[in-house]
């Protein structure tokens, strides 16, 4: 059954937490930032309202799912860390001396919510940037990283090796991969001309300024990466200029952002297939054109390194593209709040490009 938790904490724990969690501590100035109750009002409708025991408050499951990626702890660890706590605990609105909910009820309440409600959180949390007028929509940067699978491909290939039954000994490797992993929608895919790897790519749309993503979504990695830009621009607001790198280079993204009035920052390639299967060589951007253009891009690859290093996007937490894709929205609304309350507590203002037609 739907129900609010009592917001007033205890004299004890009021006592404890203002004397232990320092003022500037990053969970204090996220909590001044952004109410989550917000997130009440999106999943009350999961709930039933007048019948069954009182379930725990969605905002707080919530928050447990940020802390855990804000920190990048597992399930069964962020269970004992936020019982170890106290600022966890304070985040979560929880007294001093009581119980957080257990890794079960987070495991559930992902599932109940799927990854199209946690879109909508994530949505939600773009907004709130945009009512600081942190987000301006000048030069948007879309890009796309590799996510291994959460499989061992190194057993699954010494199975095959071990194999003497039917045709499985000469079977292409990668085929036996997909036939026999635990990840059904998990495929492999190039990263580069020699490079490989069996999972997914997320993908994500940037302010260039605030640096905050704005879209994104996930797919199995032996999809093409041009398939995905009307996607993400679809999700967001019409920036002035978008900028891809090479990837994206077709005649319908172009056309399709021209059809959105976004002048085309497309990286473009030397030699592109016309529509009639010929192969031709285009007049390519001038070495100064991409040398910006280079430069501009840098930004979303940091953006890209820090999803992946200090918040696991490296790897995929699950099986699935359902939950892969709840991971990909958690992971981008961890940087996201971190990177509003960087700006918005130290008063800091985006970088400001002057000329993004031209840039």
């Amino acid at each position: 059954m739907y129900k609010e938790q009592d917001k007033q904490t205890s004299f004890f724990g009021n006592l404890v937490y203002g004397r232990i969690i320092p003022q500037g501590h990053l969970l204090r100035k996220l909590n001044e930032i952004i109410d989550f109750s917000f997130v009440n009002d999106l999943c009350k409708d999961l709930y039933c309202q007048d019948n069954g025991r009182p379930c725990w408050e969605p905002q707080v499951i919530f928050k447990m799912a940020l802390l855990q990626y804000l920190y990048d702890l597992s399930d069964a660890v962020i269970e004992e860390e936020t019982r170890d706590r106290l600022s966890f605990k304070w985040f979560l609105g929880l007294d001093a001396d009581a119980e957080p909910p257990d890794a079960t009820t987070l495991v559930r309440f992902r599932e109940r919510l799927g990854h199209e409600r946690f879109a909508e959180i994530f949505n939600s949390t773009v907004k709130i940037a945009r009512q600081n007028n942190l987000i301006n929509d000048k030069l948007h940067i879309v890009d796309a990283t590799a996510v291994k699978a959460k499989v061992d491909t190194w057993r699954i290939k010494k199975e095959q090796d071990n194999n003497k039954k039917g045709n499985d000994q000469t079977q292409n490797k990668n085929d036996y991969i997909e036939r026999n992993s635990p990840d059904k929608d998990a495929r492999i895919g190039h990263t580069s001309a020699t490079k490989t790897v069996y999972g997914y790519k997320g993908y994500i749309q940037m302010d260039r300024e605030s640096e905050i993503i704005v879209s994104t979504t996930v797919d199995s990695a032996n999809k093409q990466e041009s398939e995905h830009l009307k996607e993400l621009i679809d999700q967001a607001n019409a920036p002035e200029k978008l900028l891809t790198d090479k990837a994206y280079d077709t005649n319908y993204n172009h056309s399709l952002l021209e059809s959105r009035g976004i002048v085309s920052g497309i990286i473009k390639r030397k030699i592109r297939r016309g529509r009639n299967g010929n192969y031709y060589l285009e007049e390519p951007q001038t070495k100064n054109d991409i040398s910006n253009l280079a430069k501009l891009r840098s930004a979303v690859e940091h953006k890209i390194a820090e999803l992946k290093r200090w918040h696991h996007l490296s790897h995929a937490r699950f099986l699935g593209l359902a939950k892969m894709r709840i991971q990909m929205f958690l992971t981008c609304i961890a940087v996201n709040v971190k990177r509003m309350v960087k700006l918005i507590s130290q008063n800091l203002s985006p970088p400001f490009i002057k000329s993004v037609a031209n840039a």
